[in-house]
């Protein structure tokens, strides 16, 4: 038997190049769990940042869902300083997943389809 047959044959191949992409898929980013550097705080008085502060959330709150009785209890919560880099940052505020994450997995599982093809001997000088 040539040497391609022996390796290609047997599925542990394919087997381990499938368990190997979803692993790698699934793990995080390294840059996914890094915390945010520290903002400095705009110039001006505390009490006028304060409630521009508040204004700021309170949309950006409000355009994630949240309703008005929530949004209270969310600023509740903060600390002034979490209140001033949470305003600050109010562009990161969005929710949901990378929507790329959808096509790398399309194209991962059309090369391991055709990669287990013409290993299964299903398809014969494809390429």
């Amino acid at each position: 038997m040539t040497l391609r047959i022996r390796l290609l044959r047997p599925r542990w191949l394919t087997v381990a190049l499938v368990l190997w992409a979803a692993v790698w898929l699934t793990l995080p980013a390294p840059a996914d769990g890094a915390p945010l550097p520290p903002v400095p705080s705009s110039p001006g008085s505390p009490v006028d940042g304060a409630a521009v502060e508040a204004g700021i959330l309170r949309e950006a709150l409000a355009a994630q869902g949240l309703s008005a009785g929530d949004i209270e209890v969310v600023l509740a919560r903060l600390t002034p300083a979490e209140r001033t880099e949470l305003a600050q940052r109010a562009a990161e505020l969005g929710v949901g997943g990378d929507p790329s994450l959808i096509l790398i997995i399309g194209i991962v599982l059309l090369v391991a389809i055709l990669l287990y093809l013409p290993m299964a001997g299903r398809m014969q000088g494809w390429w």
